[in-house]
């Protein structure tokens, strides 16, 4: 075999392998991203805010809580994460929180008044659930109307 065609064959190979590569590393980034939407639910944002939602919410109830937060919440300068979801009879607000929010009573009274006025104002025909997670959304304290907080 002459070298000409060695390095032809070496190089048509290399090609392949790195069309493949990159492929396969499009449909693995599609694959991740199909199943953040899968678990977390469709995603929106509005400056610092972040609202997933889940198929048991509708676009318009995801926008109705964009307008909240613009319009009640716009002052905060962290990054924050949510996720609007339903569970039985619950309207489900989930809030990535810094730790001292769950797992001490310092920030209960502004969760609290969180909830109420999202329930009071935005979603009055609901029986709106406030729940602090950590950072993956996992629940660890929710706060209903008219109860203590629960701690997880």
């Amino acid at each position: 075999m002459k070298a000409s065609t060695v390095i032809i064959t070496v190089l048509a190979t290399l090609t392949a392998v790195v069309f493949l590569t990159v492929a396969t590393g499009v449909a693995g980034f599609a694959a991740l991203v199909m199943l953040g939407q899968r678990q977390y639910g469709l995603r929106m944002e509005h400056k610092n805010f972040e609202v997933y939602y889940t198929s048991k919410v509708t676009e318009a109830e995801a926008k109705q809580f964009i307008m909240y937060l613009a319009l009640e919440q716009d002052s905060s300068n962290n990054r924050i994460t949510f996720q609007l979801d339903r569970s039985g009879d619950d309207f489900l607000v989930r809030m990535c929180a810094q730790e001292h929010v769950y797992t001490t009573n310092q920030a209960d009274d502004l969760a609290e008044g969180m909830r109420n006025e999202i329930q009071t104002k935005y979603f009055m025909h609901e029986n709106v659930v406030l729940e602090a997670c950590d950072e993956m959304l996992r629940t660890k304290k929710t706060f209903r109307a008219n109860e203590s907080p629960s701690v997880k």
